[in-house]
């Protein structure tokens, strides 16, 4: 939305059977701001992951309203995606300066204005690579299961590929 004449991400809650607007809040900062990704973690709250100023965001958001935000990655960082991991964590993955796809596993503490913690970030795969990994998405499972898919480009050409981690990280 552009309305204060930036491109800026906003998150409205809405009344269920109304679609009525109840709250609305500027997640971004200062800046242009791109690419948000919205995921619900329970007890009310949600996980906003957006693209600012070259860099990947994280903030929660709930009925106490909006808690700090996050950075996410390590240089420059685009295309936020956000899965839940277990009862009480979330997984981002994003691309990374550099056409690499990184992965952070995030610590969700409990509490109305709970800041997220980063507890590792790490690139989903290792080595050298040729071409791009980008565009990541992912998602989990019932059973805890993490999918990763992205936009790989190491032979040239355009490929998916797809990457699980099960519950017990392996």
């Amino acid at each position: 939305d552009n309305r204060s004449g930036e491109a800026a991400c906003y998150v409205a809650l809405l009344e269920p059977m109304s679609g009525k607007i109840l709250m609305e809040y500027r997640i971004s900062g200062k800046g242009n701001a791109y690419e948000p990704a919205v995921i619900g973690i329970g007890d009310q709250r949600f996980a906003v992951a957006w693209e600012q100023a070259g860099h990947v965001w994280l903030r929660l958001l709930g009925p106490a309203g909006l808690a700090d935000a996050v950075r996410l990655d390590v240089d420059a960082g685009s295309h936020p995606s956000l899965a839940t991991q277990g009862d009480e964590g979330l997984v981002a993955v994003w691309s990374e300066q550099g056409d690499r796809t990184w992965l952070a596993d995030i610590q969700l503490p409990p509490g109305p204005k709970a800041v997220p913690r980063v507890l590792r970030r790490k690139p989903i795969e290792s080595g050298t690579l040729q071409g791009s990994q980008t565009y990541p998405s992912a998602v989990s499972t019932q059973a805890g299961q993490l999918t990763i898919g992205w936009e790989d480009r190491r032979e040239g050409f355009t490929a998916i590929f797809v990457s699980a981690r099960t519950k017990d990280g392996s």
